[in-house]
């Protein structure tokens, strides 16, 4: 379970950035637009938390997500440290 607070906007938005560069560029910008479209999370300034993220993906990936919030996870302590 991914912490729901003490992160901010920035990190959060590269730490999902960075945990999609797995699945390649194009898939990355797919996901990212469908994320923003479909599930009202804003890239652009607007910010989110990282539990309208995991809702997001678990909506879009089903168990698949599981990969990616962890990832996100890591990318986040790593920031941290």
């Amino acid at each position: 379970m991914m912490p729901k607070n003490g992160y901010n906007y920035y990190q959060i938005r590269v730490s999902l950035e960075r945990a999609l560069d797995v699945m390649g560029e194009s898939s990355k910008k797919t996901l990212m637009f469908h994320i923003a479209k479909h599930y009202g999370i804003s890239f652009e300034g607007k910010g989110c938390s990282l539990g309208e993220i995991e809702a997001a993906l678990k909506g879009i990936l089903g168990s698949g997500a599981a990969i990616i919030t962890d990832r996100m996870y890591r990318e986040l302590q790593a920031m941290a440290e």
